[in-house]
């Protein structure tokens, strides 16, 4: 027994050093490559290492952000060599490994046959995969080899390339196509060769040619699945579509629930099921390019969701961020991407630098699976300190163009106390995570001791969520600042993410009067606090207690702006620095230029002493979009009214803010006003107020100016 013993003991520790061995190699190759790295940008292509059970492909490419027409033509071509598949995995709903997929030929289709590809691209549900590309996206070492290279590189995905079918819209993109991939269409009567700059014409004209082209296709008969050429594929994206739904769309900013119309949908990925529903749809979406120019056929589709959604009884299904990520929201987790889009990226020479970096770190994160833990956690801190702390998914050129992705929390996620994290502020980290929503997106207020008594400001601005119009469930993302104990105490029975701000030496107990001392330190504290809830990665809409929400706000932010303020005084532009903005009211995605922002906007007090966080901004905001390259969005009054300046038809207001109202007292007789309105208005039957169009009202006369 006891010679038993002992044999096993050294067949044990045998196996142990031969694992640690075969483990050592792994990761010394592995260190070779990152060790071997040019940190200016040049990298091994491509190299591989293989052992009778195992094979590592390293993928790295050159990082370069020039126009592809610019890049080496001799650099190495995507590899067409097809990995073995699984033939095991099927599912419901999706494009299935054990259907019959009719082969690829080795040479290109006829291109004007559009019905003959859709039959050699198609599975048996009669599902196809279409993608479209021009001169400038199909160049060599473009988007269009980034697009394929993801296919290759994602979790058993590259039998996808046997249903996509790939519609160029110019005759040098379809001859590139065809030395690329078996299945080209050319768009005929159409000349989209260059880069279209977002917004152009020239952009509009395109997008709307591929929506006319994709209501073709519905009615040939065939379900698609449209993906822009600026999106990887890492993960089967069937799986997340769901079975009832008459389309399926990816979101710029996902509100939590995917059946709601409020999501902020982009159609450069975009599956529809081949109906007549859907057919009447296409047409009515063409048609109403009309009611709305110039337009792209995305902000069209925003328009007319809410009418297709009730009067064409179509089911939308609005795909989270959290698993189809884009560039305007992300999660940076790879363990759920299934695809990333270079969405809020303007430049061709911008989205592939990103992209790029995307996918290297994406090959990476493969290399680490391959690799025993600790070797592999040792390797991942050395390539972080060697890179000066860029992590993986973390995007560099883009979102806000040319700034990098602020998530700091990312890092801290697992550890709530954030011990080596020195801030004053790192406590409220875990109400941040328990109030985001999944594109890691907060409502904060803040309230004293005098706001947040019974019957007072908190009350009221609590009430507005539940009496308007379905924006109770934003209560679960709004975190109150509490600025004094006993106004946290109050907090604490009447909602139940609270956060107390403690500043030594500092009361914000009482009333705090505009233009006073205190009303100065107490507004430029909340500023510090936001500026360090950007760092930790979280984008934040601030609203005064003093406002009522009657509607989601949301819907009329756009997505491409760095920070959305309401106004004093509008002056019909929403991108004029004219305009007199309110920053009682604002919201800011979390980027380092936003953060960057916030740290000038606060050093910028000392300049104009002594003065208020609003009068600042309203002086520097020409400075912030000159030197830091800011987006400003400027709200409407007629949607995000306030005592000052407001529009007068309750159909259409969002929100109401008691500013030119001095005195406590004052705000609140007015707000209960205001409300008092709103519930009347709630109380009309629908077809009083359709007969109506328009409920008025005539604001309170207390204490306006």
């Amino acid at each position: 027994m006891m010679n038993s013993k002992k044999e096993s003991m050294g067949s044990n520790s045998l196996q142990q050093i031969i694992s640690f061995l075969l483990g050592a190699s792994v990761a010394s190759v592995i260190l070779f490559f990152v060790l071997s790295a040019d940190r200016g940008g040049g990298y091994v292509e491509k190299s591989s290492w293989s052992q009778e059970t195992s094979s590592i492909i390293v993928q790295v490419i050159e990082f370069n952000t020039t126009a592809p027409k610019e890049l080496k033509e001799n650099e190495t071509e995507l590899s067409t060599k097809e990995p073995e598949r699984n033939e095991t995995q099927s599912s419901p709903n999706e494009l299935q490994r054990n259907e019959t997929i009719p082969s690829a030929k080795n040479e290109p289709e006829n291109s004007d046959n559009l019905e003959e590809l859709l039959k050699k691209a198609a599975t048996k549900d009669k599902n196809i995969i279409m993608t479209s590309v021009n001169e400038a996206w199909a160049a060599p070492n473009s988007l269009l080899d980034l697009f394929l290279e993801s296919f290759h590189s994602g979790e058993n995905i590259d039998h996808f390339l046997d249903n996509l079918i790939i519609i160029t819209l110019d005759p040098k993109a379809f001859e590139r196509c065809t030395t690329l991939h078996p299945l080209c269409y050319l768009l005929r009567g159409a000349n989209f060769a260059g880069e279209k700059v977002y917004m152009t014409n020239d952009y509009f004209d395109l997008v709307w040619t591929k929506v006319k082209l994709q209501q073709r296709i519905l009615e040939l008969g065939y379900n698609f699945l449209f993906t822009d050429v600026d999106i990887m594929w890492f993960r089967n994206p069937f799986e997340r579509f769901a079975p009832d739904a008459d389309m399926s769309t990816s979101c710029d900013f996902f509100f939590g629930d995917e059946n709601s119309p409020w999501n902020f949908p982009n159609t450069g990925f975009l599956y529809v099921k081949s109906s007549q529903k859907n057919i009447e749809l296409f047409k009515h979406w063409h048609e109403s390019r009309d009611k709305f120019p110039p337009n792209h056929e995305q902000w069209v589709f925003n328009q007319i969701k809410f009418d297709v959604v009730h009067s064409m009884q179509l089911k939308i299904q609005f795909l989270s961020t959290t698993y189809n990520m884009g560039f305007c929201n992300s999660t940076n987790d790879f363990d759920k991407l299934y695809t990333m889009h270079a969405n809020c990226c303007v430049g061709l020479g911008a989205k592939l630098h990103d992209l790029r970096s995307l996918l290297v770190d994406w090959n990476r994160k493969l290399l680490c699976f391959a690799v025993e833990g600790a070797i592999c956690i040792a390797i991942v801190l050395l390539y972080l300190s060697m890179n000066q702390g860029r992590r993986p998914l973390e995007l560099f050129s883009c979102a806000t163009n040319n700034d990098k992705s602020v998530q700091m929390s990312n890092i801290m996620a697992n550890d709530t106390t954030v011990s080596s994290f020195s801030t004053p502020f790192k406590d409220i980290l875990p109400l941040l995570q328990k109030a985001a929503t999944d594109d890691r997106t907060v409502i904060i207020t803040s309230v004293n001791e005098a706001w947040s008594a019974p019957n007072s400001l908190l009350d009221l601005f609590l009430e507005s969520f539940r009496i308007g119009k379905n924006i109770e469930h934003l209560l679960r993302h709004l975190i109150i600042v509490a600025l004094d104990p006993k106004a946290f105490v109050r907090c604490k029975t009447v909602h139940n993410l609270c956060y107390q701000l403690k500043v030594d030496g500092v009361d914000f107990a009482t009333e705090k009067v505009f233009m006073t001392k205190d009303y100065f330190e107490l507004v430029w504290e909340k500023l510090n606090l936001q500026q360090q809830i950007l760092e930790f990665g979280y984008n934040f809409l601030f609203t005064d207690v003093d406002i009522l929400w009657f509607r989601n706000p949301f819907k009329q932010m756009t997505i491409y702006a760095d920070i959305t303020t309401s106004c004093d005084v509008f002056d019909g532009n929403p991108d004029s620095l004219r305009n007199s903005p309110n920053t009682g009211f604002f919201y800011v995605k979390s980027t380092e230029r936003t953060v960057e922002m916030l740290r000038y906007w606060r050093e910028a007090r000392n300049r104009f002493p002594p003065n208020h966080e609003q009068y600042v901004f309203n002086i520097i905001k020409q400075e912030l979009t000159s030197k830091l390259k800011v987006k400003i969005q400027f709200l409407d009054t007629f949607y995000f009214g306030g005592f000052c300046n407001h529009g007068n038809d309750f159909n259409k207001i969002r929100t109401m803010h008691a500013n030119c109202c001095i005195h406590l007292d004052n705000k609140l007789h007015n707000l209960r006003y205001v409300a008092a309105v709103w519930k009347n208005y709630t109380s009309i039957p629908v077809r009083d107020k359709k007969r109506r169009k328009r409920f008025s009202w005539k604001a309170p006369g207390k204490c306006l100016y």
